[in-house]
């Protein structure tokens, strides 16, 4: 009798805990993933072959929009040759090349690994 009525004043509260878990989401944010549209295509588009996998793992870490601004300011910024200009000579080329590429080079190559020539062009700032 005594554990008939241990069991009844635990199923109020057992009850309770399981509706407040399942009104909680299916996956709690993830900082790693990158949801917003515009920083995933920035992150696995526009920049997927010149940016190194610790700035990439760097990236995922951030948790809010104001530091992915932040972070690609000062990403293109490392690049730039010229700190003082007023433009970014180092972005401004890659999205040249980055145009030419998507619009020269079959979409089935661009999916792969890059050829040894699109690696040379893209790799020369991981040179440093």
């Amino acid at each position: 009798m005594l554990a008939t009525r241990f069991r009844k004043s635990l199923m109020l509260p057992t009850l309770f805990a399981l509706l407040c878990l399942s009104l909680l989401p299916a996956r709690a944010q993830d900082p790693a993933s990158v949801t917003n549209d515009t920083y995933s295509k920035w992150l696995n588009e526009d920049v997927r072959w010149i940016i190194t996998d610790q700035e990439r793992a760097d990236f995922k870490k951030l948790t809010d929009e104001k530091q992915r601004d932040q972070f690609i300011e000062a990403f293109w910024a490392r690049g730039n040759p010229v700190s003082d200009a007023p433009e970014n000579t180092f972005k401004e080329q890659h999205y040249r090349r980055l145009a030419y590429a998507n619009q020269h080079l079959p979409k089935a190559f661009l999916a792969g690994k890059p050829t040894a020539a699109v690696s040379t062009s893209c790799t020369a700032r991981q040179i440093r």
